[in-house]
């Protein structure tokens, strides 16, 4: 037997913004979102439903240079219930802790998916989903020092990021020191 139901639009859609604090493990973790309907109108005194769910992730090196995320099983670390303002938003935030007190790899991150659901006042029910990945280290710098430069002028880019990748402001002290130059270029001979 075949069905043919009736498509229904969605009439709104759940927004999560974008976290770009500089978070660690065990620390408070802030999420915030809004619930508008697809015309841009905010809804107002919308239930939510939230779930927060960890994930495990510790890099495997099999072969000394390629990298393979072992994943360890989701587990909801925190649910409740939300209701939007009279714009739309709707803000929460959870404890990111870590389920043990020292991590053995320092490269293990740890990966919270935050899932929120609202029902409006027609039962109509929209999701909206995040992931976040912590770990110890709360950024990550990069930088395009070159091995050599020629002359004195010169510049530097650095860039640091949260663990989502996310650019974090950051305020860099940079020391340049000159080398020493040696005696004597050659070893003495033997």
């Amino acid at each position: 037997p075949i069905r043919v139901e009736e498509y229904k639009r969605p009439g709104f859609e759940v927004i999560l913004d974008t976290l770009s604090d500089q978070l660690a493990l065990n620390q408070n973790a802030p999420f915030s979102g809004k619930v508008q309907s697809f015309n841009g109108l905010a809804l107002s005194d919308v239930g939510l439903v939230y779930r927060i769910y960890r994930e495990e992730i510790t890099p495997y090196y099999p072969c000394g240079w390629r990298y393979f995320p072992i994943p360890v099983e989701k587990v909801e670390i925190a649910n409740g219930r939300l209701k939007t303002d009279v714009n739309g938003a709707f803000k929460s935030s959870f404890l990111a802790k870590s389920p043990v007190k020292t991590i053995q790899n320092p490269f293990t991150q740890f990966v919270f998916t935050i899932e929120v659901d609202a029902t409006d006042k027609n039962n109509e029910t929209q999701s909206g989903s995040q992931k976040l990945s912590l770990s110890e280290k709360p950024i990550r710098t990069t930088s395009d020092v070159k091995q050599y430069y020629q002359n004195n002028n010169f510049s530097v880019q650095y860039q640091s990021k949260n663990a989502n990748e996310n650019k974090v402001p950051t305020i860099f002290a940079l020391k340049i020191y000159s080398l020493e130059k040696p005696q004597q270029y050659f070893r003495k001979r033997m």
